[in-house]
């Protein structure tokens, strides 16, 4: 690929990225939760009920950072919290009925603006654009731990040692 597209991509990615983030924002702040509180909701949401480590795998945070999180939403009693009797280490998360009926007003308000959005654009497109993201997504999950900055360091030490030896 040329650099000029690849440069045109990274461009693009940013201001989806900049503008999903807004979105975002938005969305959780009239729901009154933080965009933290929000995708652990979401997850729950989706999952019914997940460990607290199986939760932090999903969203590739670490579980201390995690944790506090949770905490929050347990106070808020939006989140139950319950330690397995068998392993005191592993804890089991799920929504209460009050964290259900906020994970429902989220998904309603997000799916509304995402579907306006998509509103007037053509059948064709639509399939395209979701084909799109669905690539984009998969691409980012299969290298969650790739960075650029890792790569060019690993490139540059590679470099720098084959040098030294010529």
């Amino acid at each position: 690929m040329k650099k000029e597209n690849i440069q045109e991509f990274r461009r693009n990615l940013r201001h989806v990225e900049r503008e999903v983030d807004r979105q975002l924002k938005a969305e959780t702040n009239c729901c009154g939760v933080t965009l933290a509180q929000c995708h652990v909701l979401i997850e729950l949401g989706e999952c019914e009920t997940l460990t607290l480590a199986a939760l932090a795998r999903r969203l590739c945070l670490d579980a201390s950072t995690l944790s506090r999180t949770v905490d929050l939403l347990v106070k808020a009693k939006l989140v139950n919290r319950v330690t397995n009797p068998t392993n005191r280490r592993s804890v089991a998360l799920s929504l209460t009925a009050k964290g259900r009926t906020k994970v429902n007003r989220l998904n309603q308000d997000c799916n509304a603006y995402y579907g306006r959005m998509l509103h007037g654009l053509p059948e064709q497109k639509k399939v395209l654009l979701l084909d799109g993201i669905k690539l984009v997504a998969g691409f980012f999950r299969q290298r969650q731990n790739d960075s650029c900055c890792s790569q060019q360091a690993t490139g540059l030490a590679s470099k720098g040692e084959d040098h030294g030896r010529s």
